[in-house]
């Protein structure tokens, strides 16, 4: 919840009040190439160096904590290949399984999605309902502005997601 002024009080005095409820879709950015990651273990000090399409701090800290290791023993190489557009931003299921795997097996393990994958997997965005009243004066000035924000975030929530929400309410 964000506020900001004595919204209610406005409301209650304002001449007019204007409400509505609008839907935004879901969508998601389609980056040329799809997600995926390669994680080569080296067993004899431990350590994994990781290359992939991730977002380098949060990736390393968090499979690293996944799996018990100190953060210096994961090393990630970001790959620079078809855009981020935002969608393939925060640490997927599949990064911390290929690291748990590679270290397991004591081989490198590289796993990349399909098409169909990526649309179905991906961090999707702005599937949204917002239930909007604005106060007005008599001359048309907005006073007040309330929106009720229902947002659909999916089944998994990822560690990026909730800033998508913090993103929306910034833009109202």
């Amino acid at each position: 919840v964000k506020r900001y002024g004595d919204v209610d009080a406005v409301f209650a005095s304002a001449p007019h009040v204007v409400e509505a409820e609008y839907s935004v879709g879901r969508h998601s950015g389609v980056p040329l190439e799809t997600r995926g990651i390669v994680v080569e273990p080296d067993a004899g000090r431990d350590e994994l160096s990781i290359w992939g399409t991730v977002h380098v701090h949060d990736c390393r800290r968090i499979i690293a904590g996944m799996l018990g290791m100190p953060v210096t023993s994961v090393r990630m190489r970001t790959c620079d290949i078809g855009g981020n557009f935002g969608v393939r931003g925060g640490v997927f299921p599949e990064y911390p399984l290929a690291a748990y795997a590679a270290r397991q097996l004591r081989r490198p393990v590289k796993w990349i999605e399909d098409r169909l994958e990526s649309m179905t997997g991906i961090a999707h965005a702005r599937e949204q309902v917002h239930r909007i009243s604005g106060a007005f004066d008599e001359s048309g000035r907005l006073l007040a502005l309330k929106d009720e924000i229902w947002h659909n975030h999916g089944a998994f929530m990822r560690q990026a997601e909730p800033l998508v929400s913090d993103i929306t309410a910034g833009m109202v």
